[in-house]
Formats: C-alpha cells, sequence, structure tokens
C-alpha cells in the first residue's frame, strides 16, 4: 500500500524532533494543507504534513510535506488519539479504541495545529453476544491537535498546556466547569465538575498527567458524546501550587491555550505579586492558586476567552473553585 511508501522516510525527520531538542527548536508543524483518509478501523493516512525547517541560509525556512499513517489510540478513560506509526512494528497503545471505526472518515483543514476527522463510525455492541464484533450505529466528527512531544494527535477542541521549569515548584491543573445535575460536596460546587489529580476524567475533559511527575500538563476539553459543540457554561481554569509561593513569577511557567479553528496559541503568564495580597501572606509558605482564565461558551457553541491574572492564597486542592 502507498502509505508503506512514506513510514521511513518520515521517520528521519520524526526521530531529530524526537531526539533532540536543538533540532526540535529548528522545526514546526503545520496541518493547514494535510488532507486524511481512512485506511481501516484503526487507521487513518494523512499527507500533507508540512514541517518547517528554519535554516541560516535559508531565511524564509524549508518547507518538507511528509505523509504518515497513524493508529487509532484511546487513553484509559476513553478519549481518542492518532499515533504515527514509525515503524514496522506498531506503536503501543494505552487502549485499543474498539469503540471508534476510522475506516470512512474523512479530513477537514483545522489551520496549523491540528485537524478535524469526519465520519468516524461509533460503534454500540450487543452485550448478549460474545465476542460481538460491533455495529456502527452513528457518526462523528472530532477535532485533533497536534503535540510536538508525543507526535500524536490528541482530541479536544480546547486544549490547555502547562509546563515550568523550576524544579522548586509544584503545579497543578484545575478546571471547573458545567456539569448537569452533579450534587455540591467538598471537591466542587453544585452543577460543576472539578478536573484535577484526583479527578482526572470527566464526560467533557481530561487530565493528562505524566508519569513520575514531570514538568508538564494537560487538559482536553471536548463536546459530550454525540454533539458538536461544547456544553455552554463558564470553564475556569486555575494552577494550584503547593509550595511556597515566592517562586511562581521566577519558575518559567506558562500556560498556552488553544481552541480549534484558531490560527494562534494564546499565552498566559504568572503576574508579579498583585496589589490585593498583602505581602506577610505572600512571601509566607501559603499554597496559592493562580487563576489564569475563563472560558466562556454560548447556546450556539460560541467561545470567549476572559483573562482573569488573580491569585487565592492558602487554598487547599480540593477548594479550588
Amino acid at each position: 500500500m502507498n502509505y508503506k511508501h512514506y513510514i521511513y522516510r518520515s521517520s528521519l525527520v520524526i526521530c531529530l524532533l524526537q531526539c533532540s531538542l536543538a533540532y526540535a527548536q529548528s522545526f514546526t508543524v503545520d496541518f493547514s494543507e494535510a488532507e486524511g483518509y481512512g485506511v481501516s478501523a484503526d487507521k487513518i493516512q494523512i499527507n500533507q504534513i508540512g514541517v518547517r525547517w528554519f535554516s541560516p541560509f535559508e531565511p524564509k525556512g524549508i518547507i518538507i510535506p511528509f505523509h504518515l499513517l497513524f493508529k487509532v489510540c484511546q487513553s484509559s478513560f476513553g478519549r481518542l488519539y492518532l499515533r504515527p506509526i514509525l515503524t514496522a512494528k506498531e506503536p503501543f497503545c494505552q487502549e485499543v479504541a474498539s469503540q471508534a471505526d476510522f475506516s470512512h472518515s474523512y479530513s477537514e483543514n483545522m489551520g496549523i495545529y491540528g485537524i478535524q476527522i469526519n465520519n468516524i463510525g461509533i460503534k454500540t455492541f450487543d452485550p448478549n453476544v460474545p465476542d460481538h464484533p460491533g455495529t456502527v450505529t452513528s457518526f462523528e466528527n472530532l477535532t485533533f491537535k497536534f503535540d510536538l512531544d508525543t507526535l500524536d494527535l490528541e482530541q479536544c477542541q480546547v486544549c490547555i498546556l502547562l509546563r515550568w521549569r523550576d524544579e522548586r515548584t509544584d503545579f497543578d491543573a484545575h478546571l471547573t466547569g458545567p456539569a448537569l445535575g452533579a450534587f455540591d460536596n467538598y471537591n466542587h460546587e453544585i452543577e460543576r465538575f472539578h478536573l484535577y489529580f484526583s479527578s482526572q476524567y470527566n464526560d467533557v475533559s481530561e487530565l493528562k498527567r505524566p508519569e513520575g511527575f514531570g514538568q508538564k500538563q494537560e487538559v482536553f476539553i471536548f463536546p459530550p458524546h454525540a454533539t458538536n459543540t461544547l456544553r455552554p457554561g463558564i470553564y475556569r481554569y486555575t494552577v494550584h501550587h503547593f509550595g511556597s509561593n515566592r517562586y511562581i513569577a521566577n519558575s518559567g511557567v506558562q500556560v498556552r491555550l488553544w481552541i480549534a479553528g484558531d490560527e494562534q496559541e494564546q499565552l498566559f503568564t504568572p503576574p508579579y505579586q498583585p496589589n490585593n495580597v498583602d505581602s506577610e501572606f505572600w512571601n509566607d509558605n501559603y499554597m496559592v492558586s493562580w487563576v489564569v482564565f475563563e472560558l466562556h461558551v454560548a447556546e450556539d457553541g460560541q467561545m470567549t476567552v476572559w483573562p482573569i491574572q488573580r491569585y487565592d492564597i492558602n487554598v487547599s486542592p480540593p477548594d479550588v473553585r
């Protein structure tokens, strides 16, 4: 098949991206011209992925189109992601995406950072029939964003990336948002969910934390099942810090927000000590929350970002609202 012709050619550039930070900083990946189509239930071919290499000899850079086959995988919570097949041996998946069928899928451009896959078959299974192969009963259109660290395409309509460089700091991503029918408790308000390390998945969002407490966390927000728009309401993103708050502004922590269809990511960095926080509290070892922004989703799916940039002092993780 044609896709095998490209696998090993593409591996060279992919290896450079994975293996060397210096090289990775010289590359950008562009999906604005990408075209994809389903090859089988668990594989999709995506062509014309633009890799731009910046060279001192070519100020505008050199763009090389690549064509890759991706395997359909899912996280342990059920969210889909696409993993490139770079060798003759298929890559490892957390779980097999048995409920998704990409056989008749095709792509739609979503700009530089991601791609939309349309006509994904969703299977249902007969519990009374052992080894039932599943029957496609509906179709969905899903958005995926490229992750330069893992080279995966992650399912999300809104992606939020938290990074920091200071090892003295201990940050955690928190997202609160609308949850119809939810009762209030110590962890969240009534009809609100609270996504963080103790509750890493619900029907509209997932928290991805690397093993070993790495200095990176991602939050993915996606529409409820069988819908194409996010659940209406207010989503609030907060970064909580267990340690001394005096290190936050100098920790290199930053938050990047990407909304499907946007050509650019939005970057947030923490403010220095705000005027409304007493210096006595600010310089002590109180836990602190940096309330970064709110995402307001209207009934018609329109999204508006409201920067907050506020600190809350002496807040424990379950108390983040």
